[in-house]
């Protein structure tokens, strides 16, 4: 009987990890349409045009007319989907992009490139919007490192709202996409998945929030 039953809690602890390394998988976006559990979330696109209009909503608030933005990987989805929605957003507040970096998704990286950007790049910008904290977070550095003032000199807001936020100087403001409400959606997608192949996962209506911190 005992055997039975760790038998049974075994299974259950490998079923659980199987699922979790089919999450990450797909949060990673190694998923492709060849795949017969292939994950066909329909709004998943809309959630980061929710993120970033909540950002250009604020950055309105707060009379903000003139941005760069921080692009990550141009091949990305999530860059290319990001990228599209700044530039929609724009038209519809008015708000004039400066200029777009492509800089590479590493906080070292982005800030060494970020230093030799602001040797040229005029400084008449209000605000830094970036596709991922990791960019705000080596762009920050190297505004700081010109002796530029964080939130009141320029304001700076990431997007994923990972940890890196709250130990930074100042706090980074980030867009939080509700990753684990989603997760449990995408779970109990897979759960039912063998019982039915055609299930589609297209209803998920969670909305992103901006977590206001002290960088913007």
């Amino acid at each position: 009987m005992f055997l039975i039953r760790k038998r049974e809690n075994m299974n259950k602890i490998f079923k659980n990890l199987v699922l979790l390394l089919i999450l990450n998988m797909f949060l990673l976006g190694w998923f492709n349409s060849s795949w017969k559990y292939r994950i066909p979330i329909t709004n998943f696109a809309a959630k980061n045009d929710a993120g970033i209009k909540q950002v250009f909503e604020y950055i309105k608030r707060k009379d903000i007319k003139n941005i760069v933005y921080l692009s990550g990987k141009p091949n990305s989805l999530h860059s290319i989907e990001r990228l599209n929605a700044v530039k929609k957003y724009s038209k519809i507040y008015n708000i004039k992009i400066q200029k777009i970096l492509n800089i590479i998704n590493d906080i070292k990286l982005a800030y060494n490139k970020s230093k030799t950007i602001l040797e040229t790049l005029p400084i008449n910008f209000q605000a830094v919007l970036s596709s991922s904290d990791h960019l705000a977070a080596g762009f920050m550095k190297a505004l700081i490192y010109k002796n530029i003032n964080i939130p009141k000199d320029i304001k700076v807001i990431g997007f994923d709202n990972t940890e890196y936020c709250d130990i930074l100087n100042p706090a980074l403001t980030s867009v939080d996409q509700n990753m684990k409400e989603v997760s449990k959606h995408i779970i109990n997608w897979l759960r039912n998945t063998d019982s039915n192949l055609n299930n589609k996962l297209t209803n998920i209506k969670i909305q992103p929030i901006l977590i206001n911190r002290d960088s913007a």
